[in-house]
């Protein structure tokens, strides 16, 4: 953010901590100012993206597939999330057995469910706009 405050937008989106939030919104809920910094951060993770700026390719690829999974089913999708990752990038030993061992405690469900309201779903979206809201996200 101070990067931001001055000037150095190009700084901030080729930064790597720009990846390293979790998107929990913490940040935002926390913040005595009021401002939202996990939404300032969700765009400028999708601008860095669209200029090539991800620190690495698995950044944007687990970016892009955790908002196609929001987009169409309304929610995080975890196992079709890891499984569009290791196609995308190989499957890691190391993560394939954390994988299994959280479907073996029911902690990632092997077909994620759908919200109800689809409509709602389709006009946030809308609403959205930018990147996040278009068919890049797709």
């Amino acid at each position: 953010m101070g990067w931001l405050r001055a000037g150095e937008v190009d700084r901030a989106l080729r930064a790597a901590s720009l990846w390293a939030c979790v998107g929990c919104h913490a940040c935002s809920t926390r913040c005595p100012s009021g401002a939202n910094p996990a939404e300032v951060l969700d765009e400028l993770r999708l601008l860095a993206m669209a200029l090539g700026y991800a620190p690495e390719p698995r950044a944007g690829t687990f970016h892009a597939a955790f908002l196609k999974s929001v987009r169409k089913k309304g929610r995080s999708d975890e196992a079709r999330l890891m499984m569009r990752f290791a196609l995308r990038h190989g499957l890691d030993p190391g993560l394939v057995s954390k994988g299994w061992a959280l479907f073996r405690r029911g902690r990632v469900k092997p077909l994620g469910k759908k919200v109800r309201n689809r409509k709602s779903l389709k006009r946030i979206f809308a609403l959205a706009g930018g990147p996040a809201g278009s068919e890049a996200a797709k």
